[in-house]
Formats: structure tokens, C-alpha cells, sequence
């Protein structure tokens, strides 16, 4: 400072000069004063043990503090997050999925040779996919982490569309070798079929899957499910081609497997609130064990069923 200034204190007549130096001087001393005042705050005094972390929103991330620089950053008590990873809880509710079933088919090696040569053409072919449903109760327990398991009791349709419209102009008979021969029909004996309609199976569901989540705000994450189900047939309704004389059996009369075992699959967003959690969940399942008795039928079938799964869940026992 070339020109110094003089600068006259409010308490005291003396006049201090103002120079280069002791501009410099006071500078180092408020410097050093909030260097202090830095360090002899708490955060600063954990900050020095390296062991010291913070947990962030999802209560499992760490985030390590430097020893150098206290980065002082707020973590947002006043908005704590809804997703309790930290605390081990259950929660039960609804289940709602409606879908889409359909199935896979094919042919028992055993009695192949009782197959009509009509049957793909007239029958297989005149069977579609038709709306199902699944609804019940699910638990589901969530200890401390990302991973959880749940299970329920559920109510679960599987369905097909039927459209046939077929003529039946020649008669099989079995030979002794499981194979079929054919005789043809007098047109007076032919026999029209015109049919449509839809099949039901209705099953009492128990799931046993696990699951991941992943977070993906305050309130959303990302939920992950894969496991297994056991399905008791309660009941069947409707109409199906016979696969060897091609005339309709009713459902009620055929030979079904009641103890079924299928695989499940679900992914979607669910959204937290204190006590509520309210999910979408894209899912697909499938029979992994035939619906037809393999010692009875030609044709087993393992019916699937694809949909989005609705479910609102209430949190109990926080610890």
C-alpha cells in the first residue's frame, strides 16, 4: 500500500496506520482463527479416526469423510427415507395380477402313436390364449439388507380360448402296437363340431420366492423376486378336443395331475411410505410339471401366465 490510510477506532483516540504488513499479519490471524475453530468441532475430531463413517439416505452406504477436508453435507433428517434397510421387518397385504395364460404342449413319446393325424390341424390349432388372474394374500419378511423372502396363499386362474370348427369324416381305432388306424366315415355319420368357448384351471397357489431390492430414491426402489410355487388343482371347467377321436370331453371328466409345481419370475417399482408399501410388478410364471396325467393322455400341457402383478403391503413388527 503505497498511500496508507489512517483509520480512527471507535473506542480510542489513537490512530493505527494501516500498512502493507499488518494487513498481511491480520489475514494469517483470522486464517488461523478459523482453522481452529475448524478443529476443535466434533465432526473434525471423529473425522481424524479413519473408521469414521457416514451412512447415507438407504442406511447401508458408507460414505468415508476425509482426513484433510470436512466436507460438511447434509444428509436431510428433516426428509428420512421410507425404505428401512437398516431395520429388519415384515410386511403382508394384497396381491392382485391380472394376465394372460396360455401354455406349452407336447407329446407323451409313450402313447404318440394314439395321436390323431387331425388333431394338430383341427384342435391344437383352434386353441388360444385367454385372461387369467391371480389374487391372494403375501408375506413377506425383510431383515437387514438388500435380500428378502416372501410367500402367501393365492388364488391363481389359468385359462384358453377355444374356436373349433371341424368335421369329423373317419373313425380310429387303437391296434395293438399303441398306433391308430382309420376307417373312413358315411357322410351320415359325419359329425360337426362348433364350439366356442374357454377353459379355466383354478389352483390354490403357495410361493416361496427371494428377492433383492434396489434403491432408487427416498421412497422408490427396484424389486427382484425368483422362486418356486406349489399349485393344487381345485377345479376345471369347460371343453377340449379328445386327441384321439377328436370329439369334446368335458374337463371335469378327464384325468388331471392335482399336485403342480411352477417357477415365478417379477421385477418392478415400489413406492414407500412409514407403513405402506404399494408395488407394480411385471411377472411371468410356468407349470414346470405337466397338467395331463402322463399315464392317460397323449398331450401334456404346462400352462404359463403373464402379467402385472398389483400389491399393497402394510410394514408390522419394526424392530
Amino acid at each position: 500500500i503505497e498511500d496508507p490510510q489512517e483509520y480512527h477506532t471507535p473506542d480510542a483516540e489513537t490512530k493505527i496506520p494501516i500498512t502493507e504488513n499488518s494487513v498481511f499479519e491480520s489475514e494469517q490471524t483470522i486464517a488461523q482463527k478459523f482453522e481452529e475453530a475448524i478443529e476443535s468441532t466434533p465432526l473434525y475430531q471423529q473425522s481424524k479416526t479413519p473408521k469414521f463413517i457416514f451412512e447415507d439416505i438407504y442406511g447401508s452406504t458408507p460414505l468415508w469423510v476425509n482426513q484433510d477436508k470436512v466436507i460438511v453435507q447434509s444428509i436431510s433428517n428433516s426428509k428420512p427415507s421410507h425404505l428401512g434397510y437398516d431395520k429388519p421387518h415384515w410386511e403382508t397385504g394384497i396381491s392382485f395380477t391380472p394376465s394372460l395364460s396360455s401354455k406349452i404342449s407336447g407329446t407323451n413319446k409313450d402313447l404318440s402313436g394314439l395321436i390323431n393325424r387331425s388333431y394338430d390341424r383341427f384342435v391344437a390349432s383352434s386353441e388360444s390364449a385367454a385372461f387369467g388372474n391371480t389374487f391372494g394374500f403375501n408375506a413377506q419378511y425383510h431383515p437387514k439388507g438388500r435380500f428378502f423372502y416372501s410367500s402367501g396363499l393365492f388364488l391363481t386362474q389359468r385359462a384358453e380360448q377355444l374356436d373349433y370348427n371341424y368335421t369329423i369324416t373317419e373313425g380310429p381305432s387303437a391296434t395293438n402296437d399303441n398306433n391308430l388306424s382309420y376307417d373312413p366315415l358315411d357322410p351320415r355319420a359325419y359329425e360337426y363340431i362348433n364350439y366356442i368357448g374357454s377353459n379355466s384351471y383354478h389352483f390354490i397357489e403357495i410361493p416361496l420366492n427371494i428377492g433383492y431390492k434396489q434403491p432408487l430414491s427416498r421412497n422408490f426402489e427396484l424389486r427382484t423376486q425368483v422362486g418356486v410355487s406349489y399349485l393344487s388343482l381345485l377345479s376345471s371347467s369347460g371343453k377340449k378336443g379328445n386327441f384321439m377321436t377328436l370329439r369334446l370331453d368335458d374337463l371335469s371328466n378327464l384325468n388331471f395331475n392335482k399336485n403342480n409345481i411352477a417357477a415365478k419370475l417379477k421385477s418392478g417399482i415400489y413406492y414407500h411410505r412409514p407403513r405402506v408399501a404399494i408395488g407394480l410388478e411385471p411377472m411371468i410364471g410356468m407349470n414346470l410339471t405337466n397338467l395331463q396325467n402322463k399315464s392317460t393322455s397323449a398331450i401334456l400341457d404346462k400352462p404359463y401366465s403373464y402379467g402385472i402383478n398389483l400389491t399393497t403391503n402394510f410394514k408390522l413388527f419394526n424392530q
